[in-house]
């Protein structure tokens, strides 16, 4: 079978969170979260304002602060940051809940489903600047092993052998439970000019729907935090990388035996497919221990995590209503991975499919 790509548009508007103000104005066309840098100040301060606290803090402001206080404190920084960010247990809990609605929605429709096995925490994490885990090294090296079981995972996949095996009918009728109508999409360019396309009808958008409440707003969040513009030259471009990297050049030559200027350049060593997996191992545990031992690892930490924050400025309304969805549908899972019927999407879309 095969999937369209989902890619999606901006969520454009104010939206409260938690009882959090919202900090900055959104038109109807977007330009209240395009605002310019200095606007964007304003309306952080103006934020913090609302909750009793300066902004910027004085030098001492929050170690003044009784324990409570400063717990309240960090609760508004991350409510004027775009509310506080879901745990991975909690995202697992959205996931399980997903699917488990989009099997009762194809069983509705006729069809067989099998939930696909979740990603695990391994194959979760993501060094795009420097492989800085050791233990994640000694177990994965780059992560090959990884990428082989992912293939083999879809290789082997359920769905696409079933679907395979339905006469040319019903395969057609089981795409289009599954992923909808496609005249039937949203459609936007997202903030790193990607075209987002997703569908709005399927079992699938019917369990999104089911869950976040609102499909097409939860595609629209989506596209705007899964496709900002690209942020590594912030990082590689820094005189901080550019110090660290040297003294990390210098710790593979010197202790590990490589010569490479840079951690591309190690994995770039490796496209071949030549390496053996002890090699790729080998070289991958060099590469971590000496982004640790050189500094190189706590630099691109901060730079990776400032870069980010700098991407996200023009859309601080978009994360507050990401964790308002996510925190809806965080209940709303609760209740269907418990044997509860909330959130049910009701499958209308799909009978609708069915020839």
């Amino acid at each position: 079978m095969r999937r369209s790509r989902a890619w999606v548009c901006l969520l454009l508007g104010a939206v409260l969170v938690g009882g959090a103000t919202a900090c900055t104005g959104g038109g109807a066309d977007g330009s209240g979260e395009r605002a310019e840098g200095s606007r964007r100040t304003v309306a952080a301060e103006s934020c913090m304002e609302r909750y009793g606290h300066p902004n910027p803090a004085a030098p001492g402001y929050v170690a003044g602060l009784t324990r409570d206080g400063r717990a309240r404190y960090q609760q508004a920084a991350a409510d004027c940051r775009g509310g506080r960010k879901l745990s991975a247990a909690e995202l697992r809990e959205i996931g399980r809940a997903e699917q488990t609605l989009v099997g009762r929605c194809m069983r509705r429709a006729g069809f067989a489903y099998w939930a696909p096995p979740a990603p695990s925490a391994a194959e979760l994490r993501k060094f795009p600047h420097v492989l800085d885990d050791v233990n994640w090294a000694e177990a994965h090296g780059y992560g090959r092993d990884l990428e082989r079981r992912r293939s083999a995972s879809r290789d082997d996949n359920p769905n696409t052998r079933y679907a395979d095996a339905l006469p040319s009918t019903r395969e057609r009728a089981y795409d289009r439970a599954l992923n909808g109508d496609r005249d039937r999409t949203v459609t936007v360019t997202a903030p790193n000019g990607d075209r987002v396309v997703r569908r709005t009808t399927g079992c699938r958008a019917a369990a999104r729907g089911g869950l976040y409440g609102d499909v097409a707003a939860w595609t629209r969040v989506t596209a705007v935090l899964e496709h900002l513009p690209d942020t590594s030259k912030a990082v590689t471009d820094s005189a901080a990388y550019r110090r660290d990297v040297r003294a990390w050049s210098v710790c593979m030559r010197e202790d590990a035996g490589y010569a490479f200027n840079t951690p591309r350049q190690a994995r770039d060593s490796l496209e071949s497919g030549a390496a053996s997996r002890a090699d790729e191992t080998r070289l991958a545990i060099a590469e971590a221990r000496c982004a640790r031992s050189s500094g190189l690892a706590r630099t691109v930490a901060g730079l990776e995590r400032q870069a980010l924050e700098q991407s996200r400025l023009p859309y601080q309304d978009t994360l507050k209503t990401r964790t308002r969805l996510q925190l809806a549908a965080l209940d709303r899972a609760r209740a269907v991975n418990d044997g509860g019927g909330q959130g049910v999407p009701t499958g209308r879309d799909a009978r609708a499919s069915r020839d």
